[in-house]
């Protein structure tokens, strides 16, 4: 089971604090001038499965060894259970459909080449490796890049004369497979800093057992696999190249559930290329519950707690 990371207490009385995160490594490094992997290429599933098992081998695996498994590598103990010897042309045509092949072309993604980085040569070899060579004609007539590739629509490709039904296969294929991964370094944990600023408390309601707050929560963080420059607030958090560069992903565990009163008001995120580094603000304005307890009234004192919670990447 990936790891989790649970931020209790008071924000009012620890404002600052880190977080360590245990992540996935991976012997893969991330070249300046990025290149596609074997597994991105059209026809390479055989220099995929060796340079897969490559990446075991270098990260403690041996191949079909179930006792040098861990649990932090769960999600590609598939990939290093397989022979590669023994895949037949067969189990090659229809490796795609391997839920642990999909889970590499998302590891390309972040180690190699990044599909929105693609010229539109590159985007035929991708479409044709992930099983939609017969979408080759038409993105050949319409010239589709990789920015192009990641902004495709269901009605974008049926008005490319595509069919309905493949159509909106290959979109949900596209969103799984461009979803952004958590960094990784090898054999490190992925620290993240973690500061919070409360601006506002009010609404404090001893009846209600609740409180209301607005806050800001700054995050800080190495990616060493970053490719993007970004320098983006609201809106364009979630746009172009900025929205493929992973960030924690926040449960605010004892909201109130009233939709009314809970936004997150906006969003900045910096990433530096130089240092590698990303830095990521909210600023969150909402309703919580908190326990009250009156058995010094009236001098009772009241914490008022914030608990947070990073949903699985």
């Amino acid at each position: 089971m990936a790891p989790q990371w649970l931020a209790g207490g008071s924000f009012f009385s620890q404002p600052l604090f880190v977080v360590v995160l245990v992540g996935l490594g991976l012997a893969a490094q991330h070249a300046a001038a990025a290149r596609m992997c074997a597994c991105q290429r059209e026809g390479e599933v055989e220099l995929c499965l060796k340079q897969v098992e490559e990446m075991c081998v270098e990260n403690g695996y041996r191949v079909n060894e179930q006792d040098n498994v861990s649990a932090l590598f769960d999600t590609f103990y598939g990939m290093c259970q397989i022979q590669t010897s023994n895949v037949t042309q067969e189990r090659i045509q229809s490796i795609w459909q391997d839920p642990f092949f999909a889970n590499v072309i998302r590891m390309s993604a972040v180690y190699c080449k990044h599909p929105f980085q693609f010229d539109t040569d590159e985007v035929l070899s991708f479409i044709g490796a992930i099983g939609y060579a017969e979408f080759k004609p038409a993105f050949v007539s319409n010239r589709i890049d990789g920015v192009t590739l990641t902004e495709l629509t269901v009605d974008d490709l049926t008005n490319m004369h595509l069919p309905l039904s493949p159509a909106k296969t290959f979109v949900r294929t596209k969103t799984a497979l461009l979803q952004p991964m958590m960094p990784s370094l090898p054999n490190e944990s992925l620290r993240i800093q973690f500061g919070a600023l409360v601006r506002e408390l009010y609404n404090i309601d001893e009846l209600q057992f609740s409180f209301q707050t607005a806050f800001s929560i700054v995050m800080h963080w190495k990616d060493t696999h970053m490719w993007q420059q970004c320098r983006s607030g609201t809106e364009s958090v979630n746009d172009g190249s900025c929205s493929y560069l992973w960030r924690p992903k926040l449960t605010f565990v004892n909201t109130r559930d009233e939709a009314e009163v809970f936004a997150v008001k906006s969003e900045f995120i910096w990433s530096d290329l130089r240092t590698r580094t990303v830095t990521y603000q909210i600023d969150v304005e909402g309703k919580f519950a908190a326990p009250m307890r009156f058995t010094k009234f009236p001098s009772d004192s009241q914490e008022l707690p914030i608990h947070i919670l990073r949903s699985l990447p």
